[in-house]
């Protein structure tokens, strides 16, 4: 069953709980590889999940049960244009909890979008690149996939994988 009433919209049918994010950015390189675990519910029997993404490559995605059983994944695909990834299941999954992971890449753009890069310049006038986020309206889709609609509430816990030398800073607990 797929919720189509509304083509610019999300389903309803299911709906993020929790997002484990591990961002691995390399600064020198201009790219990132990354980890999303996302708990979700889903409401009534679906044979296939929608979720934003954007100007990121799925290099893999898995489904679990909430009892922790593999669920069989048909294929993906990702569409620019839309801005959506689908995931077609190979067979009809019942109402309930489950575990999306999806393991990912991207570029840190330098577009003031998603998880992007971007330059200051030091007291002594060295310049050093760093990579920051621009969440707001829709750009989360751009980091990692993700339910990127203001009606998908859900929290939070992000990792972030950096060299010794190079520390992380957050504005959320």
């Amino acid at each position: 069953m797929i919720d189509n009433s509304n083509p610019h919209r999300l389903s309803e049918l299911v709906v993020p709980e929790n997002y484990k994010i591990i961002l691995e950015p390399n600064l020198n390189e201009h790219t990132f590889n990354g980890e999303v675990n996302i708990i979700i519910d889903v409401i009534n029997n679906i044979d296939q999940i929608i979720i934003n993404s954007a100007e990121l490559l799925i290099k893999s995605v898995e489904l679990f049960s909430e009892n922790n059983n593999k669920v069989g994944i048909k294929n993906f695909s990702n569409d620019e244009t839309l801005e959506r990834l689908t995931i077609f299941l190979k067979e009809e999954i019942q109402n309930g909890r489950y575990q999306l992971n999806i393991v990912f890449s991207g570029i840190l753009n330098d577009k003031l979008r998603g998880f992007y890069r971007s330059e200051f310049v030091d007291e002594d006038g060295k310049k050093h690149i760093i990579a920051t986020t621009q969440f707001e309206s829709t750009h989360a889709r751009r980091a990692f996939p993700c339910f990127d609609e203001p009606l998908f509430k859900a929290t939070f816990d992000i990792s972030l994988i950096v060299p010794k030398d190079q520390y992380v800073v957050s504005n959320s607990p």
